[in-house]
């Protein structure tokens, strides 16, 4: 059977709209074959590859402190450490090993030491995660063996090029469209504008690789959340839902014979 794989951005909380996506296709039974993802990207794609269903990453999400700050460490590289993030991914995921996982799954982070993205898909699942998620500055690094890393979106947003070569379809799903134009009252405040400066830094790399997508979504309206709006999660699920209903047609000539079914 031919393979559909799936690539999500990061974003923070506006990676919600990923399980939008998710939803969508599981309403036309269709399950992904493999994933790969950063930083929120690569959250959800761990916790729906582990068996939660969207709805249920959704309600995770709102409930606990995912994609939220908390644990405040001051005085160190980052301001907060990723200790409470560790123990939600460690309560939830069934597994430790990427090779434990029912499907591949390919997690992209950044090597602070060789300045370059570094994609994860086997041994321990739960430090590659956590690098992956974390923004620089906010946190504090991750190590893993000798090297330091930082949130995979640094280098690479949209890690789409594991998929190729293992996927005979690939469907890209992009939160951080950004506005054109904002208006001079819009409020800037500071994370807001390490946000955008972020995203501005990094969309024309996105861009280009979409290329290597056979159909991209790229949801509208994210500007209007920020990276840690998880109270918004109902409209950002809405948004993801509602772009992916608009490519129906599109996705399910192209999953046709090239899809694992849901169940």
């Amino acid at each position: 059977m031919k393979r559909l794989g799936l690539v999500l951005s990061g974003g923070g909380a506006r990676g919600i709209a990923h399980l939008g996506v998710l939803a969508a296709l599981e309403e036309a039974n269709i399950r992904p074959g493999a994933l790969s993802g950063t930083s929120a990207g690569a959250i959800i794609a761990v916790l729906y590859t582990a068996g939660h269903s969207p709805l249920e990453i959704k309600r995770l999400i709102q409930d606990t402190a995912f994609f939220g700050i908390s644990h405040l460490l001051l005085g160190k590289p980052g301001v907060f450490n990723m200790d409470g993030f560790r123990n939600l991914l460690q309560e939830h995921l069934p597994v430790t090993k990427f090779e434990d996982l029912p499907i591949p799954l390919f997690v992209t982070a950044t090597n602070l030491s060789t300045a370059n993205a570094q994609c994860f898909s086997s041994g321990p699942l739960i430090e590659p995660l956590l690098a992956s998620a974390c923004m620089p500055v906010v946190f504090e690094p991750v190590t893993i063996g000798r090297h330091q890393y930082v949130d995979g979106g640094v280098v690479d947003n949209f890690p789409v090029e594991p998929l190729n070569p293992i996927c005979d379809v690939v469907i890209g799903s992009h939160v951080n469209r950004l506005a054109e134009f904002l208006p001079a009252d819009h409020p800037w405040h500071k994370g807001y504008i390490l946000d955008r400066c972020f995203h501005l830094a990094i969309a024309k790399n996105v861009y280009e690789k979409a290329a290597g997508c056979d159909l991209f979504l790229d949801h509208p309206g994210m500007s209007a959340f920020g990276i840690f709006d998880t109270h918004r999660a109902d409209e950002l699920f809405d948004i993801g839902y509602k772009q992916t209903l608009l490519h129906r047609n599109k996705w399910l000539a192209l999953a046709h014979d090239a899809c694992q079914q849901a169940g």
